[in-house]
């Protein structure tokens, strides 16, 4: 069996899928159709993408356009950027020039730091009319960086550790071994490989084929948030747009991310019917 908690790829439940595969944690059309579509709500309808040039960042790019088009909103331009560049000043004032609601980010790591410090420099962060949106931003990266600097930043989390009972029990286990929060990628590794585990009991065997079908057939759970997995080895769950909080907001430690919104997993995973998982059944 193959199980993936943290890939991002959507192509492991697309041209790649596997009958004994199960795409657990968020891919690159989740993340961008949760975000595209939870900022139409806020008002959102044009887009200036910053992609890194390498595969991720293409992959979260081809994933926002079709989205943006189908919310009746428009890609206004594309940039890919080299990764590890040392000055993003001139792609952050091209997408502040462009005049679109939303700068889409697609960087990670050294290269998402960078970038958005500049776009604090040029005053697109806190207070511009623009929203900027990172699509692989993690809750490590927020405490990694700090609240001054990310304040108002918008991000898509399918876990935050203050969310339900059930998060904050996982939290308070995680940080009394590690000292720090779980954000999302550890979260998934943890709720994937509880839902295997779970599935080999109720099948009573281990065998790949008997418990991805019952996976398949039985209601799953992502630390209280239901969770089904379809045909195609996508597990469908509901994800949250979140606000980076402001050092003013933040109350306790760790009090990073706002909830603005709550977004329905059928909404932002590429439907069956557009599916190109060869054994999909589309009649």
């Amino acid at each position: 069996m193959f199980l993936a908690t943290v890939a991002a790829t959507s192509e492991l439940t697309g041209k790649a899928c596997s009958p004994i595969g199960v795409h657990w944690g968020l891919d690159s059309n989740g993340t961008a159709g949760g975000m595209v579509q939870a900022l139409k709500a806020e008002g959102a309808q044009s887009w200036f993408l910053l992609m890194p040039d390498y595969a991720i960042g293409k992959a979260v790019a081809a994933g926002v356009a079709p989205k943006v088009e189908a919310s009746g909103g428009k890609i206004v331009q594309t940039v890919f950027f080299p990764p590890n560049s040392q000055d993003y000043s001139q792609y952050v004032l091209q997408a502040q020039s462009s005049g679109a609601d939303v700068i889409g980010v697609g960087a990670i790591g050294a290269d998402l730091v960078a970038l958005i410090k500049q776009a604090v420099e040029f005053h697109i962060l806190p207070s511009s009319k623009q929203r900027l949106a990172a699509f692989l931003m993690n809750l490590s990266d927020v405490h990694a960086v700090g609240l001054q600097t990310l304040q108002g930043i918008w991000l898509v989390q399918d876990f935050y550790w203050d969310t339900n009972e059930q998060t904050r029990a996982f939290a308070k286990d995680f940080i009394a071994l590690h000292k720090k929060m779980p954000n999302f990628t550890q979260a998934a590794n943890y709720s994937g490989v509880t839902a295997y585990l779970n599935a080999v009991k109720a099948a009573g065997s281990d065998d790949p084929k008997a418990v991805v079908a019952k996976m398949k057939s039985m209601p799953l759970d992502h630390f209280g948030n239901p969770t089904v997995l379809r045909e195609d080895g996508r597990a469908i769950f509901d994800v949250g747009l979140y606000q980076v909080k402001s050092p003013d907001e933040s109350k306790y430690p760790w009090d990073y991310l706002k909830l603005v919104r709550t977004i329905p997993g059928k909404e932002i995973f590429t439907p069956l019917s557009q599916s190109a998982c060869p054994f999909v059944k589309k009649g």
